[in-house]
């Protein structure tokens, strides 16, 4: 199923930049991107542009003007009801940690 395909290439990529996001070392980034990569292109050839978008925080190429147009208030908005969060404690999170 084409939709079940590009759902487990997107949690091997975030899986993988989990882990990405775990190392400092240069070596084991450039190795789990690789492993990545290959695994995608032999799953599913076609997902694999698009996970290097992705991996580049990106959607596409810049010559698309692709954008999600989702800002900060409903990114703060969705958190909150997620987690039941209130405003004072989304603030006080993303004084500690960086605004989203």
């Amino acid at each position: 199923e084409e939709g079940g395909a590009a759902a487990m290439e997107y949690v091997r990529l975030t899986s993988a930049l989990a882990r990405i996001a775990a190392t400092t070392k240069r070596k084991e980034k450039d190795a789990i991107l690789l492993e990545t990569f290959r695994d995608i292109l032999w799953e599913a050839p076609g997902d694999l542009v698009p996970a290097v978008y992705l991996s580049s925080n990106k959607l596409g190429p810049p010559w698309e003007g692709l954008d999600l147009n989702v800002g900060g208030s409903a990114i703060n908005a969705a958190v909150k009801a997620a987690t039941g969060a209130s405003a004072a404690e989304l603030s006080a999170l993303w004084k500690q940690t960086g605004d989203p």
